[in-house]
């Protein structure tokens, strides 16, 4: 891995510090905000003004007083290894680096971030910890920094999701230290609403200077936060996580963190994936679908392939014990499980024919992969396809009966038979007959609207090419998936159509929400054309669409968080979604292994 900063970057950062030294803090942040602003302070500030906090603070007696000789000490509150993260490994390097140049001159510490359920064992430069789940530790931890008069300056790194279980205290503690405090805003997010808005000022308002990444946080700090360009600074990584693609683009993302499956198993309980969380904390009581634990299994079967670690197999077996919990005696799956493990009234209000589509992909897919796997999970998942056979050719539903195909397809290869061969055939021949009711010299598809999911049904008749040579569904396939490309592609390089906004037949597509399920889909779609074509345009495209994720959409904020794993639910029409729930974090996984294949080919 590269070293986090340059030696300029170093130097830049101390220099940054440096002037700060001998500051100490004046920060009376109600007469700095607006009137927008002071309508929400009381929801992250207590009611004693913060003139009054420091003012106590300052008139006690200190608990660590300096000694002749002793050296100025700056603080760096960070996620540091043996956790895994990439904030943390970068923290690691950037003191290293510290010590190693300006270790005559200051000392370098760390108050190391954990939550109480992780506890480690950490080297020598952690002097401190700090339990970030627990209140009462920001405020004993910022009355040690205040009396503590060898420390002179704290520098935090700063994630949103490290700080979630205890935002307020955070905000809170970050205004009490009365030491000079500069930040390193990792995630800058555009387009806030008022709320997350005021938090970020806050922040912002209480530190003496703020570090951004890149020029585009800088510009969104100071156009979406109001906050002054004079009190930022700008220090790069020697690589980012966002780039334009070039002839070194694949060498250059794949500076990636490892693949993090850290949060798909933080939500995944002994029944299964856990359906929605809170910012990056899983909500139990959201209880569990189908949908998800379908493409858990198939994210997780990929992730074996390309690993081979034994680690997976529990996780596989657990997704698969939920898809056979949901297969009920009419031949048929379920789709809603509370968190009490009982059918919710849900699948008895909602069409459920897409995850049953879904779950037929996700055995297929397991069972293809038959080499790789201990037996008991294939006859397991044998077992429960044969049951659902015979009922397959009932369903109508467009985008179930692409599933459908795609698991058949899947299965087809390993242990097909007249039977299922004759299934794809009739459902691919009701998708043909859609796209010929419906297409026409403008209009290249299945419906009247193109609405989510829409890259399986070009990618389902090409499967079924595949299995019956049928030369209409290789080019409708083909004519539907190049019509679909036309209109996700733009300015913004991908945009990509979500079921809350479909774009209508003879209509323009306008901004709405993009889910990363939608994305994940393309990049495999993309992957399959690729894999049967060989046109080097499908892959490039899938860098692309890949791109997504890591900052390169219609506003540009990064959706996968690499130090917790886990995915953002997806771009509103004016910001984030910054929840991270059992979908969201599946399909970047499934984006992620689905690409990673191209990267060994291509490395």
């Amino acid at each position: 891995m590269k070293r986090a900063l340059n030696y300029r970057g170093e130097f830049h950062l101390m220099q940054i510090l440096v002037i700060n030294f001998n500051k100490m803090k004046n920060k009376f942040i109600s007469d700095q905000f607006n009137a927008e602003e002071n309508q929400f302070t009381d929801l992250f500030l207590p009611e004693t003004s913060y003139q009054e906090q420091t003012t106590q603070k300052r008139s006690g007696k200190n608990a660590y007083i300096e000694q002749p000789g002793d050296q100025a000490e700056i603080l760096v509150i960070t996620s540091y290894p043996p956790r895994e993260c990439g904030i943390a490994i970068y923290s690691r390097d950037l003191v290293k680096a510290l010590i190693n140049k300006f270790g005559n001159s200051f000392s370098i510490k760390v108050c190391a971030l954990e939550e109480q359920s992780s506890i480690y064992n950490y080297p020598g430069e952690v002097k401190y910890v700090l339990d970030t789940t627990n209140s009462r530790a920001f405020s004993k931890l910022a009355s040690y920094i205040n009396q503590n008069n060898r420390i002179k300056i704290v520098l935090i790194q700063h994630e949103f999701s490290f700080f979630h279980a205890q935002e307020k205290a955070f905000i809170l503690f970050v205004t009490e230290v009365t030491k000079p405090v500069s930040i390193v805003f990792h995630t800058v997010l555009p387009c806030p609403d008022k709320i997350f808005r005021a938090k970020v000022r806050i922040l912002a308002m209480a530190c003496e200077t703020i570090i951004a990444m890149t020029h585009h946080s800088l510009d969104v700090l100071v156009n979406d936060y109001g906050i002054f360009p004079d009190k930022i600074s700008v220090i790069a990584h020697d690589t980012h996580l966002v780039e334009h693609i070039n002839k070194n683009f694949l060498k250059e993302k794949y500076n990636l963190p490892p693949i993090n499956l850290s949060h798909l198993k933080k939500m995944t309980t002994d029944v299964g994936i856990i359906r929605f969380s809170k910012t990056n904390h899983p909500d139990l009581s959201s209880g569990y679908t189908l949908d998800d634990n379908a493409c858990a299994l198939i994210a997780m079967c990929m992730h074996f392939e390309l690993t081979a670690d034994n680690n997976d197999l529990p996780y596989i077996q657990t997704y698969l014990d939920f898809i056979q919990r949901c297969f009920v005696h009419s031949g048929y799956f379920e789709n809603y499980i509370d968190a009490n493990l009982q059918f919710t009234a849900q699948n008895r209000e909602i069409n459920l024919n897409d995850a049953n589509g879904r779950a037929i992909w996700a055995l297929g897919f397991l069972i293809s992969k038959e080499p790789l796997f201990p037996a008991n999970l294939i006859i397991q998942a044998i077992v429960i396809m044969e049951k659902a056979i015979p009922q397959l050719e009932e369903i109508h539903s467009t985008r179930a009966m692409a599933f459908i195909i795609k698991g058949l397809y899947c299965y087809q290869e390993i242990f097909g038979t007249n039977e299922t061969k004759r299934i794809i055939e009739t459902l691919s021949n009701r998708l043909v007959q859609m796209y010929k009711h419906e297409s026409t010299e403008k209009w290249e598809w299945f419906e009247s609207d193109i609405t989510y999911a829409n890259t399986i049904l070009p990618e389902a008749l090409l499967d079924a090419w595949l299995v019956a040579g049928k030369r209409t569904c290789k080019e409708v396939a083909v004519s539907s998936f190049r019509f679909l490309l036309s209109k996700i592609f733009n300015e913004n390089s991908i945009e990509v159509i979500s079921n809350r906004h479909w774009l209508q037949k003879g209509k323009e597509l306008g901004h709405n929400s993009e889910q990363p399920f939608n994305v994940a889909s393309t990049i495999m779609t993309l992957g399959k054309f690729y894999d049967v074509f060989h046109n080097e345009g499908y892959r490039l495209k899938m860098e692309t669409v890949f791109n997504w994720f890591l900052g390169k959409n219609r506003l540009n904020p990064i959706i996968y968080n690499p130090c917790t794993g886990s995915c953002y639910d997806g771009l509103e029409e004016h910001n984030v979604n910054l929840n991270q729930g059992a979908e969201s974090t599946v399909c970047y996984l499934l984006a992620r292994l689905t690409i990673e294949k191209y990267r060994i080919s291509e490395l």
